[in-house]
């Protein structure tokens, strides 16, 4: 019997580049279609342009293609979470829809699937950003390294296959601020590499900002260590000891009001800096609490 493979591909705006998609897309699973039986679920995730109007053409003239439309932008590991809720599949592949990630990896990842690993990650052996987000994602990746409690493959992103015991393991996640390459990774279940040189945007601009960059860093820092709790309890006790010790060696004095003022307002800050840090946690704890969905779904294309 043929496994049932389901692609999942966020879209946000991309109508420039969605039949070049299609067309390579289903270029590959026409030579693997001998082996197995695919599903493809995009996930529109608030487009602003003619996108999902694009998906439910294309679903007319091909009964493969399902899909949800969010009701707005959620984000894309939140509509990653809206195709991971809707593939039926053995193996769930995810890649982005802009054509950075190569279709033409699918048959290699079935290849790693086939040899017994859960997960297969694309690692990127090059990629064509400017010099400073290279070097931003290099430091972050590498502090991430250092702090996560769990191992997280380095230069790999949303680019992958994962077997549906995968799924299973995570259960029916509710995080708000999902980091889905931490979520994997902690599974600890047996996964490969597959390496390929991520080329330009086929088309269009990109809608990942730094501010979202910026933001599902700080989602992979909150979720996979809890290093910057501790950081900020250092930074109060080394804030409140410079204070104490000023005072005691007569930094009041004429002389000393200024590195006295210095010395405060450092303490003042690294505590309003400790604030912010527990504030984060809690912030997670309350949406998880509050219990809302992590998406909420417009219209549907076929039976998810």
């Amino acid at each position: 019997m043929k496994s049932l493979i389901s692609i999942v591909i966020p879209l946000h705006n991309e109508q420039e580049v969605f039949f070049e998609l299609l067309r390579r897309l289903t270029s590959v699973l026409k030579d693997l279609e001998t082996d197995y039986i695919f599903e493809i679920i995009f996930i529109d995730d608030g487009s602003r342009d003619a996108t999902w109007d694009l998906v439910e053409k294309a679903a007319m003239s091909d009964a493969r293609i399902k899909g949800n439309s969010l009701s707005r932008n959620f984000g894309h590991q939140k509509a990653l979470a809206a195709g991971y809720n809707s593939a039926k599949g053995d193996a769930i592949i995810t890649m982005d829809g802009d054509l950075q990630d190569p279709p033409e990896l699918i048959g290699v990842f079935l290849k790693e699937w086939e040899n017994g690993f859960k997960i297969v990650y694309a690692r990127r052996t090059a990629r064509t950003d400017g010099f400073l987000k290279r070097t931003v994602a290099s430091c972050y990746y590498w502090f991430l390294h250092q702090i996560s409690s769990v191992a997280i493959a380095r230069n790999v992103g949303d680019f992958r296959l994962i077997d549906r015991e995968v799924l299973g393991a995570l259960g029916d996640l509710s995080e708000a601020s999902l980091y889905w390459r931490g979520a994997i990774a902690w599974t600890g279940l047996s996964f490969t590499f597959v390496d390929f040189k991520r080329p330009n945007r086929h088309a269009g601009i990109p809608s990942y900002t730094w501010g979202k960059s910026l933001q599902l860093g700080l989602d992979g820092i909150f979720l996979c260590s809890s290093f910057l709790l501790h950081v900020s309890l250092v930074c109060a006790a080394v804030g409140v000891v410079v204070v104490c010790c000023m005072i005691g060696v007569g930094g009041l004095k004429s002389g000393n009001c200024l590195w006295t003022q210095i010395a405060i307002m450092s303490a003042f800050s690294m505590q309003f800096a400790c604030l912010w840090i527990v504030g984060a946690y809690m912030q997670r704890i309350y949406d998880l609490a509050r219990g809302w969905p992590l998406y909420v779904v417009k219209k549907r294309i076929g039976p998810l």
